[in-house]
């Protein structure tokens, strides 16, 4: 099982080692505001996720309720903690990438809807007084 289980993990961390750089990639578009070219890698994106989580799926099929920290600890073997401690790092890292990018796409689109107000502010109706003396909208 161990082996297996090594195996699944070393394969995560390639897949998830894809998934950073094309993080990483987006991240320079959307510094540059190439548009077409950030929206051209989401399928990649899309196509390496879908990867994640099937060897994800695989690896709690055979790990079943246990959790892998308690398997690494009571495993003997040296490399599978260290691909642990890999892919931990490797998960962290594309946290952060993720949310970084995020952060950078609503910070943009936020000026533009400002500066979209800005050029076209909504202009308010006119206002008259209605029956009672009040001020109608």
């Amino acid at each position: 099982m161990q082996e297996k289980l090594n195996g699944l993990i070393s394969a995560e961390i390639e897949s998830l080692s894809s998934l950073l750089e094309l993080l990483e990639e987006q991240h320079g578009y959307i510094t540059k505001e190439e548009v077409f070219n950030m929206e051209a890698i989401i399928p990649k994106i899309k196509e390496i996720s879908v990867e994640v989580a099937r060897i994800e799926v695989e690896r709690r099929n055979l790990t079943g309720d246990r959790p892998i920290s308690e398997i690494v600890i009571g495993s003997s073997k040296p490399e599978l903690e260290e691909n642990y401690r890999k892919i931990r790092k490797l998960l962290h890292s594309v946290t952060l990438q993720k949310d970084t990018n995020e952060l950078l796409i609503k910070q943009g689109l936020s000026y533009t809807n400002k500066m979209l107000e800005i050029i076209n502010p909504s202009r308010p109706t006119a206002r008259t007084y209605g029956a009672s003396g009040k001020v109608r909208k």
